[in-house]
């Protein structure tokens, strides 16, 4: 699965009806209510604002709303595009202005997809990795240093021993974790998140 790290945007114009999109980093479900509060107080006079989003809370959960345009024709296109590019942890909100022309179901399916793309198409999916908490002696830390990469490893706070978080790929976290088992001293390892 891949993310986002920044907030993006996009727009364009269909029959006279304006779309803005917005994609937000998003790691909750409080976070996403946050975001449509947020919206919804920024673009009081849109007619729409629908949105989709894809948040890992142990497992991926899809959520999506057309905000009253006919079911299926919003939320349900912006989330495609979301799967499509293998996107978690992210939300997208589309806006809507409406111009004075109806669109029909196809044209609404067709413009809420293209909107939601343009707000990821300047954005580079990035894998997603898992934080971890470690502490352990100044020798271990040099050489998980340089197996994980210093660009891996946050936060180092020196003691006795040596504390700090590491990021893992999904893919590399379960080989990292049995090397870091073998490892006489280690202290602490412990999932964050």
């Amino acid at each position: 699965m891949n993310s986002i790290f920044s907030d993006q945007k996009g727009k364009m114009t269909e029959q006279r009806s304006r779309f803005l999109s917005f994609a937000f980093p998003c790691e909750s479900v409080e976070k996403q209510s946050n975001l449509l509060k947020k919206m919804r107080v920024e673009y009081p006079s849109a007619t729409h604002i629908c949105y989709a989003s894809a948040i890992d809370c142990g497992d991926i959960r899809y959520f999506s709303s057309d905000d009253g345009e006919p079911s299926g024709t919003a939320g349900v296109p912006i989330l495609n595009v979301l799967k499509e590019k293998q996107l978690v942890n992210v939300i997208v909100f589309v806006v809507r202005y409406f111009g004075g022309i109806k669109l029909g179901t196809s044209g609404l399916f067709k413009a809420y997809k293209e909107c939601a793309e343009l707000s990821l198409e300047n954005v580079v999916p990035v894998m997603k990795k898992k934080l971890f908490k470690m502490r352990c002696s100044y020798e271990n830390f040099d050489k998980i240093k340089k197996i994980a990469g210093k660009d891996n490893i946050d936060d180092v706070k020196f003691s006795e021993n040596v504390s700090f978080l590491i990021y893992l790929k999904e893919d590399d976290d379960k080989l990292f974790l049995d090397v870091a088992d073998e490892m006489e001293d280690l202290c602490q390892f412990k999932y964050v998140r």
